[in-house]
């Protein structure tokens, strides 16, 4: 958690323009970091769990449908539409993103780990007993799931508001057929 909270503050200072962008990781332990996170499928890391990430990016979309249009937010079924439709995007997204999610894993283990003691774990990570330790690991975990979670929302912006005319379409046909009031034009 604390390199979480580490890394947002650099990427916010970095963003903001406060600080330079942090500088790349060492060539030669990033090659060796690569060759570790080969060994660590993030799908299988025990604190990313991708159950939870597409819930993670519709979370993040409902707060963006609140700023963007909360004429429409208020809509407790049209929320709970665009909610089901952005949740099911995500989920296709995820697999999209685990090559950027791996190489961000990468880039921090070379950050932290010199390029020797990366190829030791390698080898120990690649036996048996080191597969069973690797969930030591977990904390690897967290970067893995934030950049997936990240990724898959950049992925979708561009399409929210697309998901969000099909959530409206599909509450009005909804309303047509039940027999409820249309929705009040949009001034």
């Amino acid at each position: 958690m604390y390199a979480f909270c580490l890394g947002l503050l650099a990427l916010s200072s970095a963003a903001a323009g406060n600080t330079p962008p942090i500088p790349p990781p060492d060539p030669a332990a990033l090659a060796a970091a690569r060759e570790l996170v080969e060994q660590l499928p993030i799908e299988g890391m025990p604190s990313a769990p991708f159950s939870a990430l597409p819930r993670t990016v519709t979370g993040n979309a409902l707060a963006w449908l609140d700023n963007a249009r909360p004429d429409l937010s208020e809509d407790a079924e049209l929320r709970r539409l665009f909610a089901a439709n952005v949740e099911l995007e995500a989920g296709k997204q995820l697999a999209a993103c685990v090559p950027q999610a791996e190489e961000a894993l990468a880039e921090w283990f070379a950050r932290g780990i010199g390029a020797a003691d990366l190829r030791e774990i390698t080898a120990f990570v690649s036996t048996d007993s080191g597969r069973t330790v690797a969930g030591i690991l977990a904390g690897a975990g967290n970067v893995a799931s934030d950049a997936l979670g990240r990724c898959a929302y950049l992925a979708m912006f561009p399409s929210l508001a697309s998901m969000l005319d099909e959530a409206i379409e599909s509450d009005d046909l909804r309303r047509r057929v039940n027999g409820e009031p249309a929705r009040p034009a949009q001034s």
